[in-house]
């Protein structure tokens, strides 16, 4: 990159972006050209005005996050247990309290897909613990389902969830 801008030496229009020595019979010819008129003399910028149009579509996707970003810190909320307003968790990127996570809800969606890959924790279970969390996992989805079944009415499906449910909790007992 240029420190004082120059005008590229062959269309005399645009900002000279490329640098182009060449040595012929022992003398060193310096050539200073745009993007475009580099692309027409050296092979190598041929492909590099293609790296360009990709670098460009990153940098505008790049822009739009920031302006997404700066769209969400002008929310004006704050947590109604510990009072952190939503402008200060952005600015540190730490919540005051758990109750923050429930105030600030969906304004926090997209930065916990950002840093963490998904909204939902999955976190590591220790083998030992590996059955008992399984188990207490199907017992609160059997319970989801036991009360659906109870909403439509048919009680012998939540009957049999019911009873399902007792004997897990009672193999978790012993």
């Amino acid at each position: 990159m240029f420190v004082n801008k120059v005008i590229c030496m062959k269309c005399n229009k645009s900002f000279a972006t490329v640098k182009l020595t060449r040595i012929v019979n022992g003398r060193v010819k310096e050539l200073n050209l745009c993007q475009s008129c580099a692309a027409e003399i050296s092979p190598y910028q041929k492909k590099l005005a293609g790296a360009q149009a990709n670098l460009d579509s990153i940098l505008a996707g790049l822009l739009a996050n920031e302006k997404e970003k700066k769209r969400t810190t002008d929310v004006d909320i704050t947590c109604r247990e510990c009072g952190l307003p939503f402008a200060t968790y952005r600015e540190s990127l730490f919540l005051g309290c758990a109750d923050c996570y429930d105030s600030f809800g969906e304004h926090l969606l997209a930065d916990l897909r950002k840093f963490h890959g998904s909204t939902r924790h999955q976190g590591k279970v220790p083998k030992r613990f590996q059955s008992r969390i399984t188990m207490q996992r199907d017992i609160r989805q059997m319970r989801k389902q036991m009360e659906e079944a109870i909403e439509q009415e048919n009680f012998e499906l939540a009957a049999q969830l019911r009873d399902k449910i007792k004997s897990l909790e009672n193999q978790d007992e012993e």
